[in-house]
């Protein structure tokens, strides 16, 4: 499917659910930051409101849900705070699943050493912007500068550019005002989804759900298949894949209840 505008995108909030749903439970896949928790100006500060913490909590006794997020896998287990659902780090180079089993890609290990050097470089070099914040995963890494000022911006760009090129081996992706770097790997939020599916045990038939807001979640909207549906939130300043759109978190809350609703009327 080719990338569109998002602002194009007929809202989730329309769509016929129980007819689309079917007889199956569908597996609900999930994005933390601009999807369940607005974005915010320090990573630190994302926190997942009471309300919506309610909704996913009431969804997971309906229908496997999971979270995937390019947080470290214990932060994002801690700020959602639901056992019983699946949840994936760092872009999903590890995760645990409902039933607690953890996992981590086989090879990742090996890219610790160059993450180590990455952040010393980029401590170096970004200590001295007013603004620049790193946000160390276990196996990815995030250079923020949504809180740096626009005189700085050339001078953040160039000591990131020049950070990392001391780990060769990593893969460098741009996102909503942050630089992302992980293990260049054949490896994504597409590939954890599947994985993922794979330990829900659901049937063929039980469609997928994504919703995210940001380029790293275009990984998952491109392996969804036409009865799917994927949801970009916001309006991304990059094409999407997905065929659905909503405004914010406050629309995808308003979505998983509709969610919900469909799937209790069906008992």
């Amino acid at each position: 499917m080719q990338g569109g505008d998002a602002r194009a995108l007929p809202s989730a909030l329309g769509l016929p659910l129980p007819q689309l749903l079917g007889k199956e439970a569908p597996l609900v896949f999930l994005d933390y930051d601009g999807t369940l928790s607005p974005i915010v100006p320090r990573p630190e500060d994302a926190e997942l409101s009471a309300p919506m913490q309610a909704v996913l909590l009431q969804l997971s006794r309906r229908c496997p849900v999971a979270v995937i997020s390019g947080r470290d896998l214990a932060d994002v287990k801690a700020r959602v705070g639901i056992s019983g659902i699946g949840y994936a780090g760092s872009h999903g180079f590890d995760f645990v699943t409902a039933d607690g089993k953890e996992w981590r890609h086989p090879e990742a290990d090996r890219y610790v050493p160059q993450l180590d050097r990455l952040e010393q470089a980029l401590a170096d070099r970004l200590g001295v912007i007013p603004g620049a914040q790193i946000e160390r995963k276990r196996y990815s890494l995030s250079a923020h500068f949504r809180r740096v000022a626009t005189a700085d911006l050339p001078e953040f760009q160039s000591a990131v550019e020049e950070a990392s090129k001391a780990a060769p081996g990593l893969h460098h992706g741009l996102g909503k005002m942050v630089h992302d770097f992980r293990p260049d790997l054949d490896w994504n939020k597409g590939r954890v989804l599947h994985a993922l599916r794979e330990r829900m045990r659901a049937r063929p038939a039980a469609i997928n759900v994504f919703i995210g807001d940001d380029r790293t979640d275009e990984d998952a909207f491109s392996v969804l298949g036409e009865r799917d549906i994927g949801v970009v939130v916001g309006v991304p300043a990059h094409p999407t894949t997905a065929r659905y759109g909503l405004r914010d978190t406050i629309e995808v809350k308003r979505f998983l209840e509709i969610l919900l609703e469909a799937l209790a009327r069906r008992r």
